[in-house]
C-alpha cells in the first residue's frame, strides 16, 4: 500500500497503490526545495493510470502508446530527471524531463526545465506519483507510478 491521497484511489487502486490506511507521517507542512524527508531517491516505473506496465493507453488526441518502463530520480537538492520507454506508430521512444521539484507534505511540484511548464505528484512511503501532460496541451493526462 503506498499514501497516495482519496483522490487518485480510483486511479491507482488496479495497480496496488491507493491508500487505505491513511496519511503516511509528517505535519502535512511545507519542506522546500528537495522535499527532503526521505523522498530523495531512484524510482521504478510500476504502473500508468490503473493499469501495471507494461500497458497500452491512449491519452486525449494522442496515438496509443505502450509504456515499457522508465525511473524518475530525486535528487536531495530538489532536482528531478525522469526517462519512460514507450512506442507508439512511429517507433520506440524514451520520454526525457528533468527540472526541479518542491515537496509540501504529501504533495510535489515539478518544474519542467526541458518543457517549460510544471505538473504535480505526490509522495508516499517508498512510491510517487507524477500526474503528468503527456500530450503537452496544458492539461494533466498520464498518472505514472513509480516505487523504489
Amino acid at each position: 500500500m503506498y499514501g497516495f491521497g482519496v483522490r487518485r484511489l480510483g486511479r491507482v487502486a488496479a495497480v496496488g497503490l491507493a491508500l487505505i490506511s491513511g496519511a503516511c507521517g509528517g505535519d502535512g507542512g511545507a519542506t522546500g526545495p528537495g522535499g527532503g524527508d526521505g523522498v530523495a531517491g531512484t524510482y521504478v516505473l510500476v504502473g500508468i493510470n490503473d493499469m501495471a506496465v507494461p500497458a497500452v493507453a491512449q491519452m486525449e488526441h494522442c496515438t496509443p502508446s505502450a509504456f515499457y518502463g522508465g525511473s524518475v530520480v530525486l535528487a536531495a537538492g530538489g532536482n528531478w530527471q525522469m526517462a519512460i520507454e514507450l512506442e507508439d506508430e512511429t517507433g520506440q521512444h524514451v520520454l526525457h524531463d528533468h527540472g526541479r521539484y518542491q515537496r509540501d507534505g504529501d504533495d510535489l511540484e515539478f518544474i519542467s526545465n526541458q518543457y517549460g511548464d510544471s505538473f504535480e505528484g505526490e509522495v508516499g512511503p517508498d512510491a510517487v506519483a507524477l500526474y503528468y501532460d503527456f500530450c503537452s496541451n496544458g492539461q494533466h493526462d498520464i498518472d505514472f507510478i513509480f516505487e523504489r
